[in-house]
């Protein structure tokens, strides 16, 4: 009964086919947030800070794992990864080295309760939701392009395919950011234009 690690001679068609319906569950929940923060920005609505902290950390646990899903090997115990999808010989060359930009920021401001995060600055606790988005965009794009489709579940080839035609996640630009512990109770947050 030890652990065995999962490779992709070990799986069956459809037992990925079902693991990217997990990885489609990510992408659409870290586009869904951006797209929520983007509208609020849009019409501009305001919100409680602690609600655009929700909207903020719930992006953040995707994207997290979306950096494993392209940054791990797939003999990385059982993690599903971008290899269980990708031909033996094809190596994809990802635009955004997503883990090296964002995993220590998310590891340290959110996934973690670090020292390391009382001495953030308050400029480096602000997230441009409009960028790591697209960022992660590109990246499951190349991804797409390169992976075996009977491997994908038909919701991940949709939604990726109403990507590459042109109905690409369109968001405002703005930035936002957590709440410092010394923010008064209360606080609203109107999220800050790009220029």
């Amino acid at each position: 009964m030890g652990n065995k690690k999962s490779t992709k001679q070990s799986k069956t068609i459809e037992d990925l086919q079902k693991a990217s319906e997990a990885l489609y569950y990510e992408i659409m929940m870290l586009n869904n947030c951006a797209s929520s923060l983007s509208e609020c920005s849009k019409n501009r609505i305001l919100f409680s800070q602690f609600t655009v902290n929700i909207l903020i950390e719930s992006f953040c646990v995707h994207l997290r794992n979306l950096i494993e899903f392209f940054g791990k090997k797939k003999t990385d115990s059982d993690r599903i990864t971008n290899e269980h999808f990708l031909p033996e010989s094809v190596n994809v060359s990802y635009p955004y080295n997503l883990k090296k930009k964002y995993s220590g920021k998310v590891n340290n401001l959110l996934s973690h309760l670090t020292f390391h995060r009382l001495s953030y600055p308050i400029n480096q606790k602000e997230w441009n939701l409009n960028q790591i988005a697209n960022e992660v965009n590109e990246d499951i794009i190349q991804f797409y392009n390169k992976a075996d489709k009977h491997l994908l579940c038909p919701k991940i080839i949709e939604y990726i395919n109403a990507f590459q035609s042109g109905d690409k996640m369109q968001y405002n630009s703005y930035t936002c950011s957590t709440s410092d512990a010394t923010l008064p109770s209360g606080t609203i947050t109107k999220f800050s234009k790009e220029s």
